[in-house]
């Protein structure tokens, strides 16, 4: 699991969530399952969560057009990269293995992006998208686990390089 998964799995953590991560569908993986419980073994919150944050500003979308050429219309590019990504009937089928249903929140985590117009596309198609930053707020203004605290505290040493 690379850094930034490690990252998002212990801000859901922080707020609650159980997560069971890195899900293989054949040759594609489910990044994040998290589920928030309630008292009484009741479930309050289900989620699929995709983790996709790059080091410099690039579009949360690496679906290929034709020839191996990204698409051009970013538009077409998001709905192309939600198809892929949460709307694969392999992907829901494993989903429902896990949830026993099909009632959960999909959710994009993302980073600096190029074309943030896309994430309209998204709100339209369901998706909650939350930026990084702003989960990582949430999760330490919660009750952030050591993990989480230890994570931030490096990438805080590391910024004074």
């Amino acid at each position: 699991m690379e850094i930034a998964q490690t990252l998002v799995k212990a801000a859901y953590q922080s707020l609650g969530y159980f997560i069971i991560e890195g899900i293989k569908v054949g040759l594609k993986e489910i990044d994040l399952l998290a589920i928030k419980p309630e008292k009484g073994n009741v479930v309050a919150e289900r989620l699929h969560v995709e983790v996709q944050i790059g080091v410099s500003p690039i579009g949360p979308l690496r679906e290929r057009g034709a020839l191996g050429k990204a698409m051009k219309d970013p538009m077409s590019a998001a709905k192309a990269y939600i198809n892929k990504k949460y709307n694969d009937i392999k992907i829901v089928a494993k989903i429902k293995e896990y949830y026993g249903n099909n009632e959960y929140q999909k959710v994009l985590v993302f980073g600096q992006l190029k074309k943030p117009e896309q994430l309209e596309v998204f709100h339209k198609m369901g998706i909650r998208a939350i930026s990084v930053s702003d989960l990582i707020k949430d999760a330490m203004a919660s009750s952030p686990t050591h993990e989480l605290k230890r994570s931030i505290g490096v990438f805080r040493i590391i910024m004074k390089v």
